[in-house]
């Protein structure tokens, strides 16, 4: 072990989520708000600096009522990318915080979804991906591979049948070479491990439509 983590105080280190080759550091914890009016705890996505006497830097909004902000990448400029999850509508918003990291840029899902994360964001192409979910009740729940260039509107990646869904859980990494790694399902419901190479190309705009698709089997 080459460094020890501290935490601000009275809070507790919940998860440590990303780094760059700057030697920043990203990741998520809680702490009481010391308010007795709203005594739930914060739950702030927390940003630590190279500097090992440093304290971490909690990132704003600090969250408490059912809600929670998850860093989860930083790329090589310290944009950090994440997403803020809102427990009693079981919802998540993909998020981009940049410096002076004030307050977080909330990110347009694609069109028809009503949830998303992003998972990881490329070293230096600003390229950022993730999960968009899309809810029909009561029975229907699909969840797309999402991409997103820095700006512009949110893109999906295609499954691995024409009315599938690359799907299951998430995209989870993404590469300077715009090769994306995730998940996705076959025809017959099996989930695979796939990497998207030349995802720019293969990502498009959802069209939002009453038309229900068939759904997914769960993956293993």
């Amino acid at each position: 072990m080459r460094r020890e983590l501290p935490v601000p105080t009275g809070f507790r280190l919940d998860e440590v989520t990303g780094i760059n080759n700057a030697g920043q550091i990203t990741g998520h914890g809680s702490g009481p708000t010391g308010n007795d009016e709203d005594p739930y705890d914060m739950n702030p996505g927390l940003l630590r600096s190279a500097d090992t006497a440093a304290a971490p830097t909690p990132l704003r909004p600090v969250g408490g009522n059912y809600e929670y902000y998850r860093p989860r990448a930083i790329d090589e400029s310290g944009r950090v990318v994440g997403h803020h999850w809102y427990t009693r509508a079981m919802r998540e918003t993909p998020l981009l915080w940049t410096a002076p990291y004030a307050e977080p840029s909330y990110v347009p899902l694609p069109a028809g979804s009503t949830s998303g994360t992003f998972e990881d964001i490329s070293p230096r192409t600003r390229v950022s991906v993730g999960a968009a979910t899309t809810c029909n009740p009561p029975e229907d729940t699909v969840v797309r591979a999402q991409y997103w260039t820095g700006g512009g509107p949110m893109r999906v990646l295609p499954g691995l049948t024409p009315t599938g869904y690359s799907a299951a859980y998430a995209a989870y990494a993404v590469g300077d070479d715009d090769r994306v790694g995730g998940v996705a399902l076959d025809a017959a419901g099996v989930a695979h491990p796939v990497v998207w190479t030349c995802a720019g190309r293969q990502a498009y705009e959802p069209v939002a439509t009453a038309r229900r698709e068939a759904r997914p089997a769960k993956a293993p």
